[in-house]
């Protein structure tokens, strides 16, 4: 009977260590659309010290209101935590975090990423909010934010150079490497289940000097490995081709019935 039970207890948390090593890394990603961008959220220091809403000219920007937008990163399970019911949570940390924040109960953020030419940081990969969910009992995967918000830094982004003695607003290209070790020029990804803010993108005078910050703001849902886990409700590829197709029969129809209308009233 002891060699029994010694048995079955060695099987249950056996069962529970496994499981918890199963977990594998997860793409996870947010897509979105732009619901406001540089035109919509420019603000400018003055001559006179005040900050306010550019009114003037914008050259070109490649993120405009209404564009598609994608934030990804790989989240890389560590070791679990111990289990009852074959769920594990995964606090996501950043490359920077890893002295800080050893241990079990981490999955390790690689690669963050926006799609266009915003790139992240080379130096300050840190990230809060975030919790990659395993389930072992289905394989699923799944994104949670305990609190509703949540913070991944740095990315560096193009913007423009704005010039106080000819009040005139140029294109900035984004240097390579631009915010390592220049946190001032880096801007932060912020957001909630449906949302997220790149925050404070930095304008600057021809002397390097800031002159000005605008953001990117998105709407859109959560994937982890290609399934929608929250926010919004976004249709795939396929469901958006059904649905055009289905609006042109509908539309053919229709005319179809206008058509016949002089016919029956003649009738």
């Amino acid at each position: 009977m002891i060699r029994l039970l010694t048995l079955l207890v060695a099987m249950v948390f056996g069962a529970s260590a496994v499981s918890a090593q199963t977990a594998q890394p997860a793409t996870v990603q947010f897509v979105g659309t732009i619901t406001g961008s540089a035109a919509e959220t420019l603000m400018v220091r003055g001559s006179d010290g005040v900050i306010s809403p550019w009114t003037g000219p914008l050259p070109d920007f490649p993120y405009m209101t209404g564009d598609q937008v994608t934030v990804s990163f790989t989240a890389k399970p560590g070791q679990a935590t111990t289990s009852t019911d074959g769920i594990y949570r995964y606090t996501i940390i950043g490359q920077s975090q890893t002295g800080s924040s050893s241990g079990t109960g981490f999955a390790l953020m690689s690669g963050p990423d926006i799609s266009g030419p915003i790139t992240p940081s080379g130096m300050n990969q840190s990230t809060s909010g975030l919790v990659l969910v395993y389930d072992s009992n289905t394989g699923s995967y799944a994104i949670d934010i305990p609190t509703g918000s949540y913070a991944i830094n740095s990315f560096g982004s193009p913007s423009f150079t704005y010039d106080p003695d000819t009040g005139t607003m140029t294109s900035r290209p984004l240097s390579p490497m631009e915010c390592d070790g220049h946190f001032y020029t880096c801007a932060t990804l912020l957001g909630g289940w449906d949302n997220a803010t790149l925050r404070n993108i930095p304008v600057q005078a021809p002397d390097g000097g800031i002159m000005g910050w605008f953001s990117l703001n998105f709407s859109g849902s959560w994937f982890v490995n290609g399934q929608q886990v929250g926010g919004n409700s976004v249709p795939e590829p396929g469901q958006l081709v059904l649905f055009a197709l289905a609006l042109v029969a509908f539309g053919w129809a229709w005319q179809r019935r206008l058509a016949r209308q002089p016919a029956l009233a003649s009738a």
